[in-house]
C-alpha cells in the first residue's frame, strides 16, 4: 500500500474521479482527535458520492441515511492499493483526523 499527499488544487477533480478509483461502494467514516478520542460516525454505509466545493472550502461524502461534511480541509492523503483508493484521511482545521475506509 502507498500513501501519498494530494495536492490542493487537485482536490476538486480527484474527488469528481473518485467512483472510478475505487472498487468498494460502502464506506466506513472514523474521526480522531487529541479531545474526542476515536469516533466511528459512519460503518457499512453505501457510498453515493464525495465532492469537493472550492468556493466553499467543503468536502461533502454523501452515503446511505447521512452526509458528513469536512469544512475548510487542510491535508488530503490517499492510500492506494493496486492502483485502487482504499482510504483517504483529511486533516480539518481542528486537526481532526477523518479517516474514509472504502470496503
Amino acid at each position: 500500500m502507498s500513501t501519498t499527499v494530494l495536492e490542493q488544487q487537485k482536490w476538486p477533480e480527484f474527488f469528481q474521479n473518485l467512483p472510478r478509483t475505487i472498487t468498494a461502494d460502502q464506506i466506513k467514516i472514523e474521526v480522531i482527535g487529541a479531545t474526542i478520542g476515536s469516533q466511528t460516525l459512519a460503518s457499512h454505509r453505501h457510498l453515493h458520492g464525495v465532492t469537493f466545493e472550492p468556493k466553499q472550502s467543503l468536502l461533502e461524502i454523501q452515503m446511505e441515511g447521512m452526509t458528513h461534511v469536512i469544512r475548510d480541509p487542510r491535508e488530503i492523503f490517499i492510500d492506494e492499493q493496486e492502483g485502487k483508493v482504499v482510504a483517504i484521511q483529511v486533516i480539518g482545521p481542528d486537526a481532526l483526523q477523518h479517516i474514509l475506509t472504502f470496503a
